[in-house]
């Protein structure tokens, strides 16, 4: 890319639960589970029992919000960029929906140049409980499935998002929700969006084919 700015949007967010009975700081990268346990709403889930109690937070939706404050594009383009988004995420800027996402094991970009303000901007990801798409899959067909100990939990190959989370024999039944990567916003002139390299080989020599889309 030519002059890129790189602005990081992680650090300090606030997380809010969509019935409006949670309001809380909120890290990023992390997630639903560590902030609630930072803020003392959550039992250690790996003492005793606890497990149990903690099984309510992906049947919520969560919200991430936070602002900041941007200058002139001066012309530039602007890209926000998702390294990880755990998992059925909408994300809205300053009103204005710029991204849905639903796999947590991609990165994940929008275009925001038209969405963005001179001055304070609003960031809002809401990401939705993977439940209830787990069980249309799951009414449909039941794929196979190992490690299951919820009946909740059956359909959660028709999500892209960590089997583990969902419990298995080391690991905790909670399958979590957040800002699990960076996320940075991208100031740009012009940038190099794919690029092809093919070869052909002709009696004894090789031809390289090189195909570039410039954005």
């Amino acid at each position: 890319m030519a002059d890129l700015t790189r602005i990081d949007l992680g650090g300090a967010w606030h997380l809010s639960d969509a019935e409006g009975e949670y309001s809380i700081p909120a890290t990023v990268p992390g997630c639903v589970h560590t902030d609630l346990l930072a803020e003392g709403k959550l039992p250690d889930p790996w003492y005793r029992d606890h497990e149990k109690d903690i099984q309510w937070v992906h049947e919520r939706e969560w919200i991430y919000e936070r602002t900041f404050d941007l200058a002139a594009l001066g012309g530039r383009r602007a890209t926000l960029r998702c390294e990880g988004l755990d998992t059925l995420c909408t994300a809205s800027l300053n009103g204005t929906t710029i991204l849905e996402a639903d796999n947590m094991h991609r990165t994940w970009e929008a275009d925001v140049t038209s969405a963005l303000r001179e001055g304070a901007n609003e960031l809002r990801l809401r990401f939705a409980s993977p439940i209830p798409v787990m069980r249309r899959g799951d009414h449909k067909l039941r794929l196979p499935s190992w490690n299951t100990y919820n009946e909740d939990f059956f359909g959660k190959s028709y999500v892209r998002k960590m089997a583990c989370a969902f419990g298995w024999d080391w690991g905790l039944m909670a399958p979590t929700m957040g800002i699990w990567r960076p996320i940075t916003l991208l100031l740009w002139e012009a940038r190099l969006r794919h690029v092809q390299v093919a070869q052909r080989h002709e009696r004894g020599s090789a031809v390289v084919l090189c195909r570039a889309a410039v954005q």
